[in-house]
C-alpha cells in the first residue's frame, strides 16, 4: 500500500490523473487486493479443516476395522479351544 501513496503523492503523477480517478483506482486495488487476502487465508482456513476432519474419519474407521478384526481373531481363538 505503501507505493500506491508513494505514486499519488508524485507530481507528474497528480497532472495525469484526477482526485476523484485517483481515489477511485485506490480503492480498487484495496478492494482487490483485500479479495485476495480473504481468498488466501479462507482457503488456509479450509485446508486445515479439511485434514482434521480427514484425521477424524481416519481414526473412526480405524476403530471400526480394528473392532471387526478383533471380534474375528477372537471368534478364530474361541473355535481352536473348542
Amino acid at each position: 500500500m505503501s507505493e500506491i501513496i508513494r505514486v499519488n503523492k508524485d507530481p507528474k503523477f497528480i497532472e495525469y490523473m484526477s482526485y476523484e480517478e485517483d481515489q477511485r483506482k485506490r480503492l480498487n486495488t484495496m478492494l482487490r487486493k483485500s479479495k485476495e487476502e480473504g481468498e488466501e487465508l479462507g482457503e488456509k482456513r479450509g485446508l486445515t479443516l479439511g485434514i482434521a476432519e480427514g484425521r477424524n474419519i481416519g481414526i473412526a474407521e480405524g476403530r471400526t476395522l480394528g473392532i471387526t478384526e478383533g471380534y474375528k481373531n477372537a471368534n478364530k481363538e474361541n473355535a481352536y479351544k473348542m
